[in-house]
């Protein structure tokens, strides 16, 4: 026990050096479920003070945090539902992350009064510039979430299994961040798959890469969204006036050209 007390004394420590360089953007997946997620630093603040995205079910919602010696620590409350999260968020190589995010509920956090006012706002809604006030008020409301924990562990032990409701754990990779403009390339990838299906021969993979690749290339977001929901006869009859059936049978005789912009043929 005495090691978990270090631990979580460490935890909260502050650091008074700032923290420079933003993370990279990550890809995540659960272990637990399996889902893919998103994890993105987004603005940082004066003495390693910062806010970050994180998606669940593809809405990436904001969570402010500190970093500290390449670990980013989050604890944010909900007073009125008596709910708190603590993100884990901790550099395993250059290309790789891990998250642990912990879920707590207790009447005790009712009255904690620290809501944080990125609490439950997603990416794209929210100022990030807080003025010198409003960034003192979150850091004041993280420091107070943080005391709270630290009790938890150290002064009522035998709470923390009632309390604590949920644990995630993420593996992180880091990866290009995706154009919003251009389709999602897991759906492109989705779309190859299905085009391989139970034919993996060499032909097939390059005519079906080259197939997918062609919606990634030529359309937009929603252009891409409206040729899902065509009907079967008017997918069949969008492929055929784009050509993109026969230049992708070329494609599959001529590896090469799939590497060669200069070498892409144009059937008319």
């Amino acid at each position: 026990m005495k090691k978990v007390l270090v631990f979580i004394v460490f935890i909260l420590m502050w650091s008074n050096s700032s923290q420079s360089s933003e993370l990279p953007y990550f890809k995540c997946k659960s272990l637990k479920h399996n889902d893919i997620s998103e994890f993105e630093v987004l603005y940082m603040y004066k003495n390693g003070f910062l806010v970050f995205s994180h998606s669940i079910m593809d809405v990436k919602f904001l969570n402010f945090g500190h970093q500290q010696d390449n670990i980013i620590r989050s604890f944010m409350t909900e007073p009125a539902t008596g709910g708190l999260m603590f993100y884990d968020v901790s550099k395993i190589d250059n290309n790789k992350n891990k998250i642990v995010l912990r879920s707590y509920e207790s009447d005790n956090i009712k009255n904690l009064n620290s809501k944080s006012i990125f609490y439950g706002k997603i990416q794209g809604k929210t100022n990030l510039k807080l003025t010198d006030n409003q960034l003192n008020k979150e850091i004041d409301n993280l420091t107070i979430n943080q005391k709270y924990l630290l009790d938890l562990f150290s002064n009522r032990k035998d709470q923390i299994e009632n309390e604590l409701i949920t644990k995630e754990e993420y593996s992180c990779e880091k990866t290009s961040k995706t154009n919003p403009s251009k389709p999602s390339k897991d759906k492109i990838e989705a779309i190859k798959l299905g085009c391989i299906g139970e034919n993996p021969y060499e032909k097939r993979k390059l005519f079906c890469t080259c197939y997918s690749n062609w919606f990634y290339e030529n359309l937009n977001t929603n252009e891409f969204a409206e040729f899902l929901y065509l009907s079967r006869e008017n997918k069949i009859k969008f492929l055929e006036e784009k050509n993109i059936v026969k230049q992708c049978e070329i494609y599959s005789e001529y590896p090469n050209l799939l590497n060669n912009d200069k070498a892409i043929i144009k059937i008319k």
